[in-house]
C-alpha cells in the first residue's frame, strides 16, 4: 500500500485479528522501491511511503470468500486543501501459485483518492418519516445543521449559513450550541436566511456543532401563491442549501450541503415490530405488528380514504379477537381511540389471498369505518376551517405471523421459510379531495428479515490439553478446533461450512471425503471429527453433515444442505475435529489464520455467508550459527588454534536432523597439521556421545540425527557447542589468511529424517546458517644485530 506523505497510517486488521505492518521507507527521486519479503521492485511518487500489509492467511485458494483488511489512517494537517491525495494497493503473493514458490505474483493496482477538507456541513431532520411531510403548522419539524471540523484544526471567522426556499416556515431557533444568530429568517414570511457565527472553531473526534432550528410547509409561498395546488394536491418539493464558510491558515475554506422534503396532502408511513423476540430476531412462526401511520394537510379535506395493505408472501393475516385490526384518529373535534374494524363487514374490510402468487390484500376502508360508527367519514385537515384544531392524524394496527413455508409460485415448490428470506408489506392510502373528488395518493412498505446463523470459532485443545492465548502451534502438535454456530430458525437451504486450513501448516488430506465421525472420543483423535455434544441442530433435523475434503483448496467442508423443522427451535451446531500440524518449514512466530465461512441460500437463490477466524502462531525451529577461533593471529607453524562453533535455536520449536559442515580441511589440507580434541555438547548441558564428530568435515556433514535434538528459546538444550584443536603445518607463510567456513546444511521440524528439510526453504530465514572464522600466520620478524668490527 502507497500513501501520499500527507497521510499517516495507523493500524489495519482482518476481522478483528490485528494485521502485520512493514514500513519499507519513502520513496527517493528514483522512485523504486524493493519490497523486502517478495523482492519486488516497487515504484511510487517520491516522498509517498511504502507500507507493507501481511494478511494472517497461509494461503488463498481458488473458491475462497473474498478477504477484506480494514485499514486506519490520519489526514495531517499539513494537507492541501482541494488537492485530491492519491492510495494506491495491490495484492501479492509472496511465494506464488505454492508454499515453496520462488516467484511472486503481483495482482492488479487499484488506486482511490480522498480529498482533504478541513470543515464540513451536514444537513438533516430530526422529524419527517420518509423524507416527507403534511403541511401545515401543526406539523413542524426540526432541522439540524451539523458543522465537523478536522481534529486538532483551529477554524476560525466561521459562518453557518442556511437557505430556506420560499415554500418552508421558518419557526425558531431550538439551539445555536454557543453560536451568535446574525440573521434569522421572518416567522411570518416563508423563506428568509439563517445566518449563525462562530468566533472558531476547534475540531474534537466527531461532530463540533449541531444548530437546530424549526420549520414547517406552509399554505402559501413567499409569492402568496398555494404551495400545493388546492384542486389537484399534486406534491411539491422543498429543497435547501446549506454552507459554511471559515479562515483556516489565512485560506478561505468552505463547504455545502442541502436537503429536499417532499410535501403533501396526505402522507403515510409504514412500520413493522416482530413481537415474539427481543432483541428482534424475526423467523417463521413469530408475530409482526404492523402500524400504518399517516397524516393529513392542515389545508385539505378528504373523503373516500382508503388504506390498501399488501402482505407479501410468507405471512398470513391473523383475524383472532386478539388481533383484531383497530385505528387511533385525531380529527378536528375528535378523538378516536382503539376503533376495531370490523372484519365480518365487507364495506370495512376486505380480505384476498392469491394462492398463486402468495400474496395477500387487506383493504381497510377508513371513511367507512368511521361512518358505520356514526361519524361523517369526511376526514378535514387541522386548519382546514381556518380555526385551528391540531394535526389530523390516524394509526392503523393489525397483526400477520411468519409463515413456515412461501405460499407462491417462485419458486416453483413450497420452500420452507429460511434464513435471509425478505417479508414485505406494501401500503397505498388512497382518498378523494372533498371538494372536486381529485384523487390524491401516497405509499410506504417495510419489511423484515429472517434472522440469519452466526458463527463461532476457537481453539479448545492442543495436544489435548487447553491452550492459553496466544495459540502457538508447533510441527507435530494436534490442534482441535471448535466449530460452533447459532442457528436462530432451523430452516437452511444448502447449508455448508467450510473451513479454510493454513497451507503448509495444515493439511485437509489428513481426513478423506465421506468420513464418518468417530464419537469413541469426548474430544475427538488426530484426523478425526465429531459433532459436539451439545449439537442440537442434527437431533432436531435428522441431518448428519457430509465431509468433503478439497485438497486443492486444501478445506474440509461439512455439507448440510437442506435442513428443517417445523417448530422453528433454536439450534445449535457443534463440529469438533483434530488435525496435526505438519513438518513444512515455515517461518517462526508468523502469525496465521484459520477461516470459517459458513454459507447458505435464501429461497431466491440468494447466496449468503458468514465468516469466523482464529488466530494462531506458528512456532518453528529457527537456527543460527556462529563459528569463532582462538587465537585468530600471529600464529605460526606448530601452532595450535582452538575453535568454537555455536549452534544455537532461537526459534519456538525442537530442530531435530541437523547436519553441520565444516570446510576447514577440504579447503586448507596441506596447512592443517592435525585436528584434535573435537567435541560437541549442549550448553550447560551433557556431551554428546557416539556420533563420528570427525564427520563435520567431510561432504556428508556431522547428522545429531534425531537422538540431539535442538531444542527451542529459553528451554534447556537449546545451544550445541562443538570444539576441535588445530594444529598449524610448516607449509604455512607469513601474512597467511586462512579462512573456512562452516554451514548448517539440513534441519528438520520433525523426527523422522525423511522430514522436509527447512535449508534453502524461501519461507524460512536463511540469513544466519553460514559463518565463517580466520586466523592470520604472523609475518617475517626481522632483526639485525651489530656484533663486532674487526680493525686491521
Amino acid at each position: 500500500m502507497i500513501l501520499p506523505q500527507e497521510i499517516e497510517f495507523k493500524g489495519a486488521n482482518f476481522l478483528g485479528a490485528q494485521v502485520s505492518t512493514t514500513c519499507v521507507g519513502t520513496f527517493p527521486l528514483n522512485g523504486t522501491l524493493v519490497d523486502p519479503l517478495s523482492g519486488i521492485t516497487v515504484t511510487g511518487n517520491p516522498g509517498h511511503v511504502l507500507y507493507i500489509l501481511e494478511y494472517p492467511l497461509g494461503s488463498f485458494t481458488t473458491g475462497q470468500p473474498s478477504v477484506v483488511l480494514e485499514t486506519n489512517a490520519f489526514l495531517r494537517g499539513n494537507s492541501t486543501l482541494g488537492l485530491p491525495l492519491n492510495i494506491t494497493a495491490y495484492p501479492v503473493f509472496r511465494f506464488g501459485a505454492n508454499e515453496t514458490g520462488t516467484t511472486p505474483i503481483q495482482g492488479n493496482e487499484t488506486t482511490t483518492q480522498i480529498t482533504p477538507t478541513v470543515i464540513k456541513i451536514i444537513k438533516n431532520t430530526v422529524a419527517p418519516h420518509e423524507d416527507e411531510t403534511a403541511t401545515g403548522s401543526n406539523y413542524p419539524w426540526d432541522y439540524t445543521l451539523t458543522v465537523d471540523v478536522a481534529n486538532d484544526q483551529t477554524v476560525t471567522d466561521v459562518n453557518i449559513k442556511d437557505s430556506l426556499p420560499g415554500n418552508i416556515q421558518f419557526v425558531q431557533v431550538v439551539d445555536t450550541d454557543e453560536g451568535n444568530i446574525m440573521q434569522q429568517p421572518s416567522t411570518n414570511i416563508p423563506g428568509g436566511l439563517l445566518w449563525i457565527h462562530f468566533n472558531n472553531i476547534t475540531g474534537v473526534l466527531g461532530s463540533d456543532k449541531t444548530i437546530i432550528y424549526q420549520v414547517y410547509a406552509p399554505k402559501f409561498d413567499n409569492t402568496t401563491l398555494n404551495i400545493l395546488d388546492p384542486n389537484t394536491g399534486a406534491w411539491v418539493n422543498a429543497t435547501n442549501t446549506a454552507n459554511v464558510t471559515g479562515n483556516y491558515t489565512s485560506i478561505e475554506v468552505s463547504s455545502t450541503d442541502n436537503y429536499t422534503l417532499t410535501l403533501k396532502p396526505l402522507a403515510v408511513q409504514k412500520s413493522v415490530n416482530d413481537e415474539s423476540t427481543d432483541p428482534i430476531q424475526p423467523k417463521p412462526t413469530n408475530i409482526l405488528h404492523y402500524t400504518l401511520k399517516f397524516q393529513v394537510s392542515d389545508y385539505f379535506s378528504i373523503k373516500n380514504l382508503v388504506l390498501y395493505d399488501i402482505l407479501g408472501d410468507g405471512q398470513s393475516f391473523l383475524n383472532l379477537s386478539e388481533y383484531n385490526p383497530r385505528i387511533n384518529l385525531h380529527l378536528p373535534r375528535i378523538d378516536i381511540n382503539n376503533l376495531l374494524v370490523n372484519l365480518t363487514n365487507p364495506n370495512q374490510f376486505h380480505y384476498y389471498h392469491n394462492s398463486t402468487t402468495g400474496i395477500t390484500y387487506l383493504v381497510f376502508n377508513i371513511t367507512q369505518l368511521l361512518i358505520d360508527n356514526g361519524y361523517s367519514g369526511i376526514v378535514e385537515g387541522g386548519n382546514y376551517t381556518g380555526t385551528n384544531f391540531g394535526p389530523t392524524t390516524g394509526n392503523l394496527t393489525f397483526w400477520a405471523s411468519i409463515n413456515e413455508h412461501y405460499g407462491g409460485v417462485t419458486p416453483p415448490t413450497p420452500y420452507p421459510i429460511v434464513s435471509n428470506d425478505l417479508i414485505d408489506n406494501k401500503v397505498i392510502a388512497e382518498a378523494m379531495l372533498s371538494h372536486n373528488n381529485s384523487q390524491v395518493v401516497d405509499n410506504s412498505g417495510t419489511q423484515v428479515i429472517i434472522v440469519a446463523p452466526k458463527p463461532t470459532k476457537d481453539i479448545i485443545k492442543i495436544n489435548g490439553t487447553d491452550p492459553v492465548a496466544p495459540y502457538v502451534v508447533k510441527p507435530g502438535d494436534t490442534v482441535t478446533f471448535s466449530l460452533l454456530i447459532d442457528v436462530p430458525t432451523s430452516n437452511l437451504h444448502s447449508f455448508n461450512l467450510i473451513d479454510y486450513l493454513p497451507i503448509p501448516l495444515l493439511k485437509a488430506t489428513q481426513f478423506t471425503t465421506g468420513q464418518e465421525q468417530n464419537t469413541s472420543q469426548f474430544i475427538p483423535a488426530a484426523g478425526q471429527w465429531r459433532i459436539g455434544e451439545d449439537d442440537t441442530l442434527s437431533s432436531l433435523t435428522g441431518v448428519i453433515p457430509t465431509l468433503i475434503v478439497d485438497a486443492t483448496q486444501n478445506t474440509i467442508s461439512f455439507i448440510y444442505g437442506n435442513v428443517y423443522n417445523a417448530t422453528q427451535p433454536q439450534a445449535t451446531v457443534h463440529i469438533l475435529f483434530t488435525i496435526t500440524a505438519t513438518g513444512n518449514p515455515m517461518a517462526d512466530g508468523l502469525w496465521l489464520t484459520n477461516l470459517l465461512n459458513i454459507n447458505y441460500q435464501n429461497s431466491q437463490g440468494e447466496l449468503f455467508s458468514a465468516n469466523q477466524i482464529v488466530s494462531l502462531k506458528t512456532g518453528e525451529p529457527q537456527l543460527t550459527i556462529k563459528k569463532t577461533v582462538t587465537p585468530s593471529n600471529g600464529l605460526q607453524a606448530g601452532d595450535v588454534a582452538t575453535y568454537a562453533i555455536t549452534i544455537n535455536n532461537v526459534g519456538n520449536a525442537p530442530a531435530y536432523n541437523v547436519i553441520v559442515t565444516d570446510d576447514l580441511l577440504s579447503s586448507h589440507t596441506e596447512y592443517i597439521a592435525s585436528i584434535n580434541g573435537i567435541t560437541a555438547r549442549y550448553r550447560n548441558g551433557p556431551n554428546i556421545t557416539g556420533l563420528n564428530l570427525r564427520g563435520i568435515f567431510t561432504s556428508h556433514g556431522l547428522n545429531f540425527g534425531s537422538l540431539y535434538p535442538i531444542y527451542g528459546v529459553n528451554g534447556t538444550n537449546s545451544t550445541i557447542i562443538i570444539t576441535y584443536n588445530t594444529t598449524l603445518n610448516r607449509t604455512v607463510f607469513p601474512r597467511q589468511i586462512i579462512n573456512n567456513t562452516v554451514n548448517i546444511t539440513k534441519f528438520t521440524s520433525l523426527i523422522p529424517p525423511e522430514s522436509p528439510n527447512y535449508v534453502g526453504n524461501p519461507g524460512v530465514d536463511q540469513s544466519h546458517l553460514s559463518d565463517t572464522a580466520s586466523i592470520q600466520i604472523r609475518d617475517v620478524d626481522f632483526k639485525k644485530t651489530y656484533v663486532n668490527r674487526l680493525i686491521t
